[in-house]
């Protein structure tokens, strides 16, 4: 074990030193110096672009001021929404806030879970059974989790407002950033249930079905 952590820290120590030596002198410099004035200054602006989107207008994230008179501006670059959220977004929710927000997610992962059977069991091969979920994968990007609907054209915005994910994400933000929830909750409660009980019967018509009779196998001739 104590050679394994050596051999690790020596490799680690080596690219260091050769990251070092290849961009010297700024690791002399880190807290005034740049590698390049192109980067560096639009990740910043990005980062700090969406720690205030997300705590003031989080659905309108996308409508950053950048390449106007273009509409949602943010999908133009990099979002960094993930380290966005470690570096500044802190959810305002309380204690019975989470614990909804918790319920929430596990009903939405039980819903899956039963689609997700009924499409394994209902699939002809491997194939079909790993491409059978695609359209639930793509619906999130159909909703109000981006942008928010009105900005959609007419059809689009129709479709993403009646879908299940749109109440569950409007919910999962209410609850976590304080915006107003509305009927929301409900809506994406009822969905939940309803994918669960759909999924279920799904799954359990496919398992108790008939197997199809096998076919015999040709051996090729030589």
């Amino acid at each position: 074990m104590i050679r394994r952590i050596a051999r690790e820290a020596a490799v680690f120590a080596f690219y260091l030193a050769l990251a070092v030596a290849m961009t010297w002198p700024l690791a002399a410099h880190l807290s005034t110096a740049l590698a390049d004035l192109g980067d560096p200054f639009v990740n910043t602006w990005i980062l700090d672009w969406v720690c205030h989107a997300l705590t003031h207008a989080p659905l309108h994230l996308y409508d950053s001021p950048i390449y106007y008179p273009g509409r949602l501006s943010l999908a133009y670059s990099e979002n960094l929404i993930g380290v966005a959220l470690l570096m500044g977004f802190r959810p305002t929710a309380d204690l019975v806030e989470w614990v909804a927000a918790i319920g929430l997610l596990a009903l939405v992962t039980l819903a899956l879970t039963w689609l997700s059977a009924g499409a394994g069991l209902a699939a002809k091969s491997v194939e079909s059974a790993s491409n059978l979920p695609t359209p639930v994968v793509l619906l999130p990007l159909i909703s109000s989790g981006f942008v928010p609907p009105e900005s959609m054209p007419a059809g689009v915005a129709w479709f993403a407002e009646h879908q299940p994910f749109t109440p569950i994400i409007e919910t999962l933000r209410g609850l976590l950033t304080g915006t107003p929830i509305g009927n929301d909750g409900v809506v994406a409660l009822a969905w939940c249930l309803a994918l669960t009980l759909a999924g279920y019967l799904w799954a359990r018509a496919a398992f108790n079905r008939d197997p199809a009779p096998s076919q015999p196998r040709m051996l090729a001739r030589v």
